[in-house]
């Protein structure tokens, strides 16, 4: 039982960081796993995991959620963006990812695509709707892309974070 639970989590981080760039919430795969480990008929002493530690790896998760969903909002305000450009690039990179995902179908590529592009028109036809302004609707926008790009590298490094201590946690290291 004790080397299913470890398959089993070991695929589930593997999966977790895989996920990450399709704007999968990934990271909460290895908690979820810990968790129901947590759950088997074992040596309780045999468990790697704690209930803090999986409540601290979901907590780590969330903040992961809250950085990408945050950075390209912040990164169009950045760049001198409206309120109303910072909705458009949230909902512009949530609607390319679904379009990038079915029309690019490459694993990852489509994605990753279309929630940068996304959020790229989302903030800068939202901004030229209020200023009418190419330039600065370019520029908001701009900001938007980098910014949510940035969000989605950071929170693929906690992704990978994560799956590197269950790993040590796993191997009694911590």
């Amino acid at each position: 039982m004790e080397i299913l639970a470890w398959a089993l989590a070991l695929i589930a981080g593997a999966l977790g960081m895989l996920a990450v760039p399709f704007g999968l919430p990934g990271q909460y795969f290895l908690p979820v796993v810990a968790g129901l480990w947590l759950l088997l008929p074992v040596d309780p002493s045999a468990d790697p995991f704690t209930i803090n530690q999986v409540i601290g790896m979901a907590i780590v998760g969330v903040l992961a959620d809250v950085v990408e969903t945050i950075s390209g909002i912040v990164g169009g305000q950045k760049a001198g963006g409206s309120r109303r450009a910072a909705w458009g690039a949230f909902f512009g990179g949530f609607a390319g990812a679904i379009i990038g995902t079915l029309t690019i179908p490459i694993p990852i590529v489509g994605s990753l695509a279309g929630t940068l592009l996304g959020s790229f028109l989302g903030a800068a036809l939202a901004e030229y709707s209020i200023e009418k302004h190419r330039e600065r609707a370019a520029r908001v926008g701009t900001g938007a892309m980098i910014g949510r790009l940035i969000g989605i590298l950071v929170k693929g490094a906690i992704s990978v974070g994560l799956f590197a201590y269950a790993v040590i946690t796993m191997l009694g290291l911590v």
